[in-house]
């Protein structure tokens, strides 16, 4: 009995050892700055380069972005320990002008979970046009919008003042 009881509790130790093997994620870097980019140039790239430390193969689920200007990628086949991987954040400047700080969250069968990048940046706007300032146009006049506010009249006033038809 006690042959049994000591046999069991060693395969109940060697059954968690093997399943508490995952992947640890480590990045050359975890924030890169663009510095300033100009918007008119178009989107913009980074890859952050990663390495598997842990003791089982590391498998990236899903890559999340913060906003819908950022467009993640990764390596999708399983990264051997030891081996290397990717995870690439592209953006987009366009009608996006000033400062930027973006992030890509990472989740993998790793320990903890999930991982945090950060891209960030200025964004030059791009010269304006005489057609972006003025869109409108009446005749040969560009205008900004079409209609004019003349101000509020005051009904009571007029009546006041013997003034009948406005």
């Amino acid at each position: 009995m006690v042959r049994i009881t000591v046999i069991f509790t060693f395969l109940t130790f060697l059954s968690f050892q093997l399943f508490a093997q995952t992947g640890v994620l480590q990045f050359e870097e975890t924030t890169f700055d663009f510095g300033s980019i100009n918007e008119e140039k178009g989107p913009v790239s980074h890859e952050f380069k990663f390495t598997n430390k842990g003791s089982a193969p590391l498998v990236i689920s899903e890559v999340r972005a913060s906003c819908g200007c950022t467009t993640p990628a990764w390596t999708k086949e399983p990264v051997l320990p030891g081996q290397t991987g990717v995870v690439k954040a592209q953006f987009d400047p366009n009608n996006r002008p000033g400062a930027f700080n973006k992030s890509l969250t990472i989740t993998a069968n790793t320990e903890p979970a999930t991982n945090v990048v950060f891209i960030k940046g200025t964004v030059i706007p791009k010269p304006k046009s005489p057609s972006d300032e003025f869109p409108d146009t009446l005749g040969s006049l560009r205008v900004t919008s079409r209609y004019m506010n003349l101000g509020g009249l005051n009904y009571q006033r007029a009546c006041d003042k013997g003034v009948r038809n406005i």
